[in-house]
Parts: structure tokens; C-alpha cells; sequence
């Protein structure tokens, strides 16, 4: 088997600065797709960005963590406050609590691929905005959403590499899930994924033991490139000033030689989606 690695940038359509760090990174680096996160200041710039640069693989980047929903306030009222959304802490035990209506989780998850779609962009895959995956009833219904709308790739954050607690956390919370509920689309042929841990800390010696200690199989890399933009304060004060550092990292001429010497294909989930089809 070969070593497939797909670098995926997320938070697209964050804020221009950020939109323009990821394309960056994709034209002079080694990052091969993103993910939009909608009803953001770069909304707007982040579409033109994606049909200025088609063969950039954007994904849906879901979010319910964050600023205000796609959706009516009065029809997603349980996930809400004041017009936004909780974060994720106060999500998290509000479904503890059972607080929280699934039918406002799915009407705004729909609605935000509903958006997307409108935009004349292909969806191959889909994220979620800090991992709120994990949290068992939107599990279930990006699960029912990605088979409705034939999402060939739903992430799956389980930390193939570089263990934490969080990670752990994570792992946990995905293996209940996939007993409870199933595992995610069949087309998802993603072995490994890594990210989680280093989120907020990442430095050019981390990235190229990473990619020394790359499997056989593919591995999907979270990544969160961007140019610093100060005005970012709502919950990503971690991210504020790593994203740049990120960005220099992805665009680094050891790091892409090293992608060489190591023998790792770069790939993303639209041209791996075709290479499945072209298999059957």
C-alpha cells in the first residue's frame, strides 16, 4: 500500500485573512483541501476564492459552535442564546441535560448544507467545528444527512497519532457512537487521522516526525493555516496567533521535501472519491 496523506485546512470562510492563508497554502504548500465554515465574515470572499481556484477540494466545515445559524433563531431556539449559538461546553451539557430538540440539530445542519450547495460547489466531504461529532445525537444525524445527500466522506477525528487526553476524550466518545449508531459512509476509505493534539501548538520538527512516522493506508491532517487576523477572539484565542506559524510550516521547503524523500502521495477526497468509482 501506498502512503496517501490529505491535508486538510479547516475554518474557510472564517475571515478573509484566513481564506487567504488556506489558498496559499494550497497554491505554495502542501495543503490539498479545506473545509467552509458558513455564515462567517469570508463567507462571501470564500466563494470566490473556491471558484477562482476549482481544483482547490472544498468540503463543509459544520458548525454549531459558533457566531449565529444559518437557520431561524425561533426553529433552532434549543442550540441558541441571544441569537447565537452555545459554545461548545454549554452544547455539551445541554444534551446532557436533554435540553436540546434534535430537530433543531438537523434543521441547522441541513440548512448549512442546503447553503453550501447553493453556491454551485461539489460536496465530497464533510467536519465538524470542534469535534461536536462526538456528541452522540449529532453523530446520528450528519450520519442520516451525509447518506441523504450522498456525502461520500464524513471525518472521523480518532488521533492516529501524537496521543493526548483529548484525543483519548475523543476516541471514546466515536467508538460509543459507532456501536450506537453505525459507522460512517461506506465510501469513506480515510485510515488515519491526526490533528487533534497538536491544534494550536504545531512546529516544523512536529510536522516532519509526523511525516516520518506516516502508515501505509491514507491519512487525512487536520490543519488550521491562515494569516494572523486579531479580530478572531470568539472562542479561537488558542488559534489567534498559531495559524500563522501553521501557514510557514505547510509552505516550508524542508517540509515539502520531505513529503519527496519520504515517498508520500498527496491526495485529496474528490480525486480518491474517483479513484474508488473508477475501481467498482
Amino acid at each position: 500500500m501506498k502512503k496517501e496523506l490529505i491535508i486538510n485546512a479547516d475554518d474557510f470562510g472564517l475571515s478573509d485573512k484566513i481564506n487567504q492563508g488556506i489558498v496559499d497554502a494550497y497554491l505554495n504548500g502542501i495543503v490539498t483541501s479545506t473545509t467552509f465554515m458558513l455564515n462567517m465574515p469570508g463567507e462571501d470572499n470564500a466563494v470566490e476564492l473556491a471558484k477562482k481556484n476549482k481544483s482547490l477540494d472544498v468540503g463543509l466545515h459544520i458548525n454549531l459552535t459558533w457566531g449565529k445559524p444559518i437557520s431561524n433563531i425561533a426553529d433552532v431556539s434549543t442550540i441558541t442564546k441571544n441569537g447565537k449559538f452555545y459554545n461548545k461546553l454549554k452544547l455539551f451539557k445541554s444534551f446532557i441535560a436533554r435540553k436540546i430538540n434534535p430537530l433543531h440539530i438537523e434543521r441547522e445542519i441541513r440548512a448549512q448544507i442546503e447553503r453550501y450547495l447553493s453556491f454551485d460547489l461539489s460536496l465530497t466531504h464533510v467536519d465538524t467545528h470542534q469535534h461536536i461529532i462526538i456528541i452522540p445525537i449529532i453523530y446520528k444525524i450528519i450520519l442520516k444527512l451525509a447518506k441523504e445527500y450522498n456525502i461520500p466522506f464524513v471525518r472521523f477525528p480518532f488521533e492516529s497519532y501524537k496521543a493526548s487526553l483529548k484525543a483519548f476524550t475523543l476516541q471514546n466518545f466515536l467508538i460509543m457512537n459507532s456501536i450506537l449508531y453505525g459507522n460512517i459512509p461506506a465510501y469513506n476509505k480515510i485510515k488515519y487521522f491526526s490533528g487533534v493534539s497538536i491544534t494550536g501548538k504545531w512546529d516544523k520538527i512536529e510536522i516532519i516526525n509526523f511525516l516520518d512516522n506516516l502508515k501505509e493506508g491514507i491519512t487525512e491532517l487536520m490543519c488550521h493555516p491562515g494569516y494572523n487576523d486579531l479580530g478572531l477572539t470568539d472562542n479561537s484565542s488558542k488559534l489567534v496567533e498559531s495559524r500563522e506559524i501553521e501557514l510557514n510550516i505547510l509552505t516550508d521547503s524542508v517540509v515539502k521535501r520531505k513529503i519527496i524523500d519520504k515517498d508520500i502521495t498527496m491526495i485529496n477526497f474528490k480525486n480518491k472519491l474517483k479513484e474508488i468509482q473508477n475501481a467498482k
